[in-house]
């Protein structure tokens, strides 16, 4: 468990399916060692236009953590 601290520094996203997020921008501290966002058993998730401490929101462990996870779309302009 992780008590009273999130995994994510910005979302964390458990148990869904379906879910989209669209044009959402999130500032933080830029000395958290945590990644923006941390998904655990989600599927069919679409991640579009995120940023986060000005920087579009990219598929990698820095940003984004998986666990028990499928279907996640990364994505940044108009698609």
């Amino acid at each position: 468990t992780f008590g009273m601290k999130l995994p994510a520094s910005a979302f964390y996203i458990k148990n869904v399916t379906g879910l989209v997020l669209d044009n959402v921008s999130v500032t933080y501290p830029k000395n958290e060692a945590r990644p923006a966002v941390y998904l655990e058993r989600a599927n069919g998730v679409k991640l579009k236009n995120i940023v986060l401490n000005d920087k579009n929101l990219t598929n990698t462990k820095a940003m984004m953590t998986q666990v028990n996870s499928g279907q996640i779309d990364v994505s940044t302009g108009s698609n």
